[in-house]
């Protein structure tokens, strides 16, 4: 049954000026404290210093006296601050209105991606025997939120990041390497390397034999005591959401207002007021009314539940399948926000560590191997290098791209891995691998047989290489994020209900299959093994699985073998052909008879025959003891077996390339086998186009069969001949095209003597850069053009 017509409600503009204002006063007044921070410590280390001399008693009641002045004055910064945020909370209460929380979510603007970004939960019933129950949800900010910079170094760590320049620049590279390990263990890789590029001299670098004094800029310094811990990027308020058994929803309740800034670390300079250490608003970590009114804490009775819904679920008694804390922040605009992750990466990066992780990277510790996050590594890096050339970016520019972030105001300096092209290998990969793969099936399984309908899908399945190759990514459209040892998954995502027109008939078409197979999907997900019920078993195997097969299967073809139900699994004689007729139907009108998948795929029949196992067969690289082996990981190709390179070369060679993808084609490794079946696959298909797009062709037969399509030579040839192979069709020579060359040999000669190589290209434009490189090629030779592109990259990843 379709899903009912949504109500599309106009944007909700909100005037956010007033609160700017209020944000930009609360920065100022974070500064004028710092400095009266550090104020109260020279004074306060002026009187211990003073007392210790034995200095005059008037001069030691001076400093005292000084010293409770901006001890007060800070008092009154701190009840400013609270007038502040109460003018805050003031501000967005005034946008609620008397509605809903939930209606602000209309003030955002629907064309920018929200970031969800975690947090971790805590729950407890409370309630006395014969009392209401309650349910208390506490809300804590997860690692990504939670920061402990300040870009302000305090005086001591000043004056040791210069110490380091100085003896740089005079030349003393192991006192140099020594005060920097000092600094490092000190106070952090990221604070000290932030150190030393805050710090940098403005002068250049004296040349080697010539010494100069370091010119510095000037930077303000903080008192060590006022450094907090805190916690930022929080939505306005959080929801917490209820949901029975069978999806019933039970309660929506909403938090209070959250300040921009929540404090994480007791107040070291309220020295003289013992309760000021946790108070105010730091109380929130350590009392639950107080996390209440800073809206890190939801309370849920009996009476939300009421007030929510008119079926009866008693909170005492009654079991919640699920709970669900969410939040937005409808009181910036995409721009600020924007700016603050850009901050909020910044500071990770400056304190405890940003960075990206290889895909397969170990994050625990197991008997075999170690997690790969060690805090000794931690502490190991070298100086910033004077005029280094920038290298590869890709992991970074796809998280500047995602986020929104100028790539100015979040350089790779001092972040791990910001190179990681595991994405871009993807998409080449795909390339590489489309033809003898997923676009082998489409053309064998989908490809309609007959062309008596009103709509020809067969354009859209050849499309449907170019969307894969732009937008599916079996390692994730993203690169793993990790912020000090926590790694984080960055998954784009749309709604379950999310319609969009598409850009092109490609995307409207994908955008109906999927809403045909979402479904499927959604019952297959119910047998993944999850911890719900404390099994033992249930928990080995989450833990034994690996984040990517392990197992390859084939499926044997017979000869001439036509049946009723096509191999899709296990399920009922109905269901296949259901299936079918549903992915049809949402492509075109079309049967499941018109396609070779419905009727005479000459797979063999499951069941009576499974599928096989490919046992003995590498992935990637065969163990060089034992081919039947996978290398170990360690392993890297030599040049004696880069199978990709002698691919790519052979894919624009005469025939004497032909028998290098021969032998490929048995591999031993799996990728080396596929890669070359596809490179046979793309040039079969260009020869296939070259010789239909010219005037000496008659007739095709059909595309939806292994063999070569039966071709007829025109009458006025006087030649009349039929090629069942690919291998034939190559050989043929057709004068008024080729020349004296075959056709094999003419794609190859003209592929090879048109294609340039890929240039360099930003990471979210690297499928449009593949594609436009070979626009000037022919059309029929433009996907094996790409694949030899996507080859050229592939085999320098070794």
């Amino acid at each position: 049954m379709p899903n009912p017509p949504r109500e599309h409600t106009a944007r909700i503009e909100l005037d956010l000026s007033a609160l700017a204002e209020t944000r930009r006063e609360l920065d100022q007044l974070t500064r004028r404290q710092q400095a009266l921070d550090l104020e109260i410590a020279d004074t306060t280390r002026a009187l211990g210093a003073a007392t210790a001399a034995g200095v005059s008693v008037r001069e030691i009641q001076v400093l005292r006296e000084r010293a409770q002045q901006r001890k007060a004055q800070r008092r009154s910064h701190v009840d400013e601050r609270h007038a502040l945020l109460a003018r805050r909370d003031a501000l967005t209460r005034e946008f609620l209105r008397e509605r809903d929380p939930s209606t602000l979510v209309a003030s955002m603007d629907g064309k920018v991606p929200l970031a969800l970004l975690p947090v971790r939960i805590e729950t407890r019933y409370v309630g006395l025997p014969g009392q209401a129950r309650r349910l208390r949800i506490r809300i804590y900010p997860d690692d990504i939120n939670t920061i402990d910079h300040v870009a302000a170094p305090t005086a001591s760590e000043k004056a040791a990041a210069m110490a380091c320049w100085s003896a740089r620049f005079a030349h003393e590279d192991d006192t140099a390497a020594r005060l920097q390990r000092d600094l490092i263990t000190t106070c952090g890789r990221g604070r000290a390397l932030w150190l030393l590029r805050a710090l940098t001299p403005d002068n250049p670098f004296p040349v080697a034999g010539v010494h100069a004094d370091p010119q510095f800029p000037g930077v303000d310094t903080i008192a060590g005591l006022s450094r907090t811990t805190r916690a930022v990027l929080l939505p306005e308020r959080w929801c917490a959401i209820g949901v029975a058994a069978g999806g019933h929803e039970v309660f929506r309740v909403w938090g209070k207002s959250i300040a921009d800034e929540l404090v994480l670390s007791p107040d070291w300079q309220a020295t003289d007021d013992a309760q000021a250490l946790l108070g105010g608003e730091r109380a929130w970590m350590v009392d639950f009314d107080a996390a209440l009114a800073n809206g890190m804490a939801i309370e849920v009775t009996q009476a939300d539940i009421i007030r929510h819904t008119r079926q009866a679920f008693d909170l005492a008694n009654g079991t919640l399948d699920r709970l669900l804390v969410v939040g937005f922040d409808w009181t910036r605009n995409a721009a600020e926000g924007a700016a603050d992750f850009t901050d909020l990466l910044c500071a990770h990066r400056d304190s405890t560590g940003l960075g990206y992780m290889p895909l397969g990277t170990p994050t625990n510790n197991t008997e075999a191997r170690p997690s790969a996050y060690s805090p000794s590594s931690q502490q190991q890096s070298a100086l910033p290098a004077q005029g280094a050339a920038p290298g590869d970016k890709d992991a970074l520019q796809l998280t500047q791209w995602a986020f929104g972030i100028e790539p100015a105001t979040l350089r790779e300096d001092n972040i791990d891995n910001p190179h990681l092209c595991e994405q871009r290998t993807a998409l080449h990969m795909m390339n590489a691998l489309w033809r003898g793969t997923f676009g082998d099936y489409l053309a064998q399984m989908w490809t309609p047989l007959t062309d008596d309908y009103d709509s020809n899908i067969t354009p859209t399945l050849y499309a449907l290489r170019r969307y894969a190759v732009s937008y599916v990514r079996p390692t994730g459209s993203m690169p793993i994020l990790r912020m000090g040892k926590q790694p984080y998954a960055v998954l784009p995502l749309v709604g379950k209900r999310f319609v969009d027109a598409g850009g092109s008939s490609m995307e409207s078409a994908v955008g109906k299959v999927l809403g045909v197979l979402r479904p499927i999907w959604e019952l297959a997900s119910t047998r993944v093994p999850r911890l719900t019920d404390g099994r033992l078993e249930v928990a080995q195997d989450i833990l034994q699985t690996a984040p990517w097969s392990q197992t390859a299967y084939y499926r044997d073809k017979g000869v001439s073998m036509c049946m009723m139900h096509p191999p899709l699994g296990n399920a009922p004689p109905y269901g296949p052909n259901h299936t079918i007729q549903s992915v049809l139907s949402a492509l075109g009108p079309l049967s499941y008879d018109n396609v070779p998948i419905g009727q005479c795929n000459g797979f063999l029949p499951d069941p009576p025959y499974a599928a096989g196992q490919l046992a003995g067969v590498p992935w990637v690289l065969a163990n060089d003891k034992d081919p039947t082996r996978e290398a170990d990981d360690d392993s890297f190709f030599s040049l004696a077996n880069d199978y990709l390179g002698a691919i790519a070369a052979a894919l624009v060679a005469p025939a004497s390339g032909q028998q290098v993808l021969d032998k490929f084609q048995a591999g031993p490794a799996l990728l080396q086998a596929l890669t070359a079946y596809s490179v046979r696959m793309e040039q079969s298909d260009a020869v296939d186009a070259v010789a239909v797009g010219s005037s000496a062709v008659k007739q095709v037969v059909t595309h939806a069969t292994t063999a070569m399509p039966y071709v007829e030579t025109l009458t006025e040839n006087e030649a009349i001949f039929t090629v069942q192979t690919p291998r034939e069709m190559a050989n043929v020579v057709i004068p008024s095209v080729t020349g004296s060359a075959t056709l094999g040999d003419h794609v190859a000669i003209t592929v090879a003597s048109r294609l340039q190589p890929l240039t360099e290209s930003l990471a979210p434009r690297a499928a449009g850069a593949l594609f436009d490189s070979v626009q000037h090629l022919f059309p029929h030779t433009r996907d094996l053009g790409a694949a030899k592109l996507s080859l050229d990259f592939l085999k320098e990843r070794r």
